[in-house]
C-alpha cells in the first residue's frame, strides 16, 4: 500500500477553506472588486496602483491584492492614500444577511457524513471578520466545526499560516502522525502551508485559481465535494 493511501486510512483531522471550497464565491467577490476599484478610479488613484491592484486579483485573493496596494503606497510615501483604499475596500463589504450565497452541490452531504464518520472538521477563512460570520450563518453549517477561525490581512490579521499553527497548538495536533487534511481552492494559501506544514492537501477544482500552478502538487484534486468521502470510503 503506497503512503498516501496510508495517510487517507488514517484521517482523524481536516481543515477546510470556505470561499470556492464549500461555497461558490467568485461572482460575490469579482463583483465588490470591481466596485472597489471603480471607487478608486474615481477618487483619483494613479494608474500605477489601480495596474497593480489588477495584476495580484487575478492570481491572488481580494485581500491580497488590497493589502500589496497598501504596501507599495507606503513604500512610496504616499500614506495619505492609504485611508481611501482602506475605505472603498470597507465601503462595499456586505452589512446585512440580504445576500444570495450557496453551498457548493454536495456539501452538506459531505459535512453531515464526516460528521457522523467521527473526523474532527475545522474552518479557516480569510476575509472581513462579519461578512465571513454573515456567510457561515447564512449557509448555516457552523455547527459541523470543532471551531472556525476567521482573519483579516487587509487590518493586519493572521495568514491562514498562522492560523493552521493555532489549531495544531491549540488541539494538540502533531503533523508528524500523518492524520490532518487540509482542503482548499487555492495553491499559494491553504494548500501551500498545508503542504509546508507536512498535510495532506486536496485541491477543490472551482473557481478562478482552478488552473493555477504552484511549485508543488497537491495530493489529490477533486472536482466535487463528494469526491472526498470516496477517497476517504466514506458511505
Amino acid at each position: 500500500m503506497n503512503e498516501r493511501m496510508v495517510w487517507l486510512d488514517l484521517i482523524k483531522t481536516i481543515i477546510f477553506d470556505l470561499d470556492d471550497t464549500l461555497c461558490d464565491s467568485t461572482p460575490s467577490i469579482t463583483e465588490h472588486y470591481n466596485l472597489v476599484k471603480k471607487d478608486l478610479t474615481s477618487s483619483g488613484l494613479d494608474n500605477k496602483y489601480l495596474m497593480l491592484l489588477d495584476e495580484i486579483f487575478k492570481v491572488d485573493s481580494f485581500e491580497d491584492a488590497i493589502k500589496q496596494v497598501i504596501e507599495q503606497l507606503r513604500h512610496d510615501k504616499k500614506d495619505s492614500l492609504i485611508s481611501n483604499v482602506l475605505t472603498a475596500a470597507e465601503l462595499y463589504n456586505i452589512k446585512d444577511d440580504n445576500f444570495e450565497i450557496a453551498l457548493l452541490p454536495g456539501a452538506q452531504e459531505m459535512l453531515e457524513k464526516l460528521n457522523r464518520a467521527g473526523k474532527q472538521l475545522f474552518l479557516v477563512t480569510i476575509g472581513d471578520q462579519m461578512l465571513q460570520e454573515r456567510k457561515i450563518k447564512k449557509l448555516g453549517i457552523g455547527h459541523y466545526f470543532k471551531a472556525y477561525y476567521i482573519s483579516n490581512p487587509i487590518g493586519g490579521g493572521s495568514t491562514k499560516e498562522k492560523l493552521f499553527n493555532d489549531i495544531l497548538k491549540g488541539y494538540k495536533l502533531n503533523p508528524d502522525y500523518c492524520d490532518i487534511m487540509v482542503v482548499g481552492d487555492k495553491l499559494k494559501d491553504e494548500l501551500k502551508y498545508g503542504h509546508e506544514l507536512g498535510l495532506l492537501t486536496v485541491q477543490m477544482l472551482h473557481g478562478k485559481y482552478k488552473d493555477a500552478k504552484a511549485d508543488f502538487e497537491p495530493h489529490y484534486k477533486i472536482s466535487s465535494l463528494l469526491e472526498l468521502l470516496e477517497l476517504l470510503k466514506i458511505k
